[in-house]
């Protein structure tokens, strides 16, 4: 789809070797091609000699079963009228996407924002109308042409863990803009009412035939926690926490030394070598729950460049924000290519001191001892949290 979406001519090369992808991926790939029209070749060879005429004659059932998979795709597409009717299916026009995570910055101010410079709105957005829209990267624009039969819709669906307040959009005069806090109803305007609180707001802007949108984006501020821990719900006895990364969210629920220092990303957060000093930054977040847990089990993934940049990750569970218990590093865990890129973890299911807690807490650090300035060096990428209620709840 982001190919697609330049209007650029688009032809596929599909497997159809063994041992090169899946038969189910390539399938896959056959239904999306018939589904936006899009012309198809096919690769294939025999594993040995690479070569197609021994994949095209030979008796292996192995080959034999791609090269009988790739004539049966020419029958279907032949039976199906695709090759005469040459249109994409209705289903083409719809994409739906997931929802993204906002959070508010030290301040509590949230801030999302779309330039169209790259094709990230095919993530972030639900699209209607998608075969109409026509993106450019040169000029930095989304567009739908005057000759298109139907205008075409983005529809962003921006949540937070922390309830929102005060939420205004600001885009492009040619795209009109509704709001719903529910999903189901969208109203004209720009903003929420001044009294709504909510954590889910859903943001839809038209583009029609002739008009092109630049950049738009939404400003709002979450309502500041009680205090900075999260909450643990559990259901039917289970705890299950995650942080892919995709927000800040770290900056109004944890402790962060530092906070400066970070470099948010999506689905990350970073930091890089500094020039005379060793630089170490931990964010430390607490855990709360209403009932004793024990089975306590935590897993961070992240990456560090160990043997360039002298960069490790550390991961401590404490039951008091300063003394762990418990403790593992990257260092020493390095790839051959001096890189550390995996998971940690902290299993503490059998350790008599994390069995009846009702709160914990885990340190997420990461150190670049470098002494220069570098590009990014540590990066934590998701941080998952397990624990059950103790005696099943």
């Amino acid at each position: 789809m982001k190919y697609l979406v330049t209007g650029k001519p688009v032809i596929a090369c599909l497997n159809a070797s063994e041992d090169v992808a899946s038969w189910e991926s390539s399938q896959d790939q056959v239904m999306a091609c018939a589904e936006f029209d899009v012309p198809m070749f096919f690769f294939g060879v025999d594993r040995e000699l690479g070569a197609p005429n021994i994949w095209r004659g030979s008796d292996e059932p192995g080959l034999a079963t791609w090269r009988g998979w790739v004539y049966r795709v020419r029958e279907f597409q032949q039976s199906a009228g695709m090759v005469s009717a040459a249109k994409p299916f209705a289903s083409a026009g719809f994409s739906p996407r997931r929802p993204v995570e906002v959070a508010g910055d030290l301040n509590g101010e949230v801030t999302y924002a779309e330039t169209f410079d790259s094709v990230r709105f095919v993530d972030d957005s639900t699209i209607e109308g998608f075969l109409g829209l026509r993106w450019s990267g040169e000029d930095a624009t989304l567009s739908v042409p005057p000759t298109a039969p139907e205008p075409a819709a983005l529809t962003y669906h921006l949540f937070s863990l922390l309830p929102l307040s005060g939420v205004a959009v600001t885009a492009d005069p040619e795209s009109p803009v509704e709001l719903s806090t529910d999903g189901l109803t969208f109203r004209p305007g720009a903003s929420t009412p001044a009294d709504w609180h909510g954590r889910n707001v859903w943001v839809r802007l038209s583009v029609r035939p002739g008009a092109t949108l630049r950049e738009w984006s939404l400003k709002g501020r979450v309502v500041p926690p009680a205090e900075r821990a999260v909450v643990l719900q559990p259901v039917r006895g289970q705890c299950h926490y995650e942080d892919g990364f995709s927000a800040p969210r770290y900056l109004q629920l944890a402790e962060v030394d530092h906070p400066d220092r970070l470099i948010p990303t999506r689905g990350g957060v970073s930091i890089r070598g500094t020039a005379g000093v060793a630089n170490r930054v931990e964010i430390r977040q607490r855990f709360t729950c209403d009932k004793p847990l024990e089975g306590l089990r935590v897993e961070l993934s992240s990456r560090a460049w160990e043997r360039d940049l002298n960069a490790h990750n550390e991961l401590l569970v404490s039951l008091d924000g300063s003394t762990p218990i418990a403790s593992e590093t990257t260092r020493g865990k390095a790839a051959a290519n001096g890189r550390y890129d995996g998971t940690l973890t902290v299993d503490l299911t059998a350790d008599p001191r994390a069995q009846g807690v009702r709160e914990f807490w885990v340190h997420m650090a990461m150190v670049s001892a470098s002494g220069v300035q570098t590009n990014p060096s540590n990066t934590l990428q998701n941080l998952q949290v397990w624990a059950i209620v103790q005696g099943g709840g």
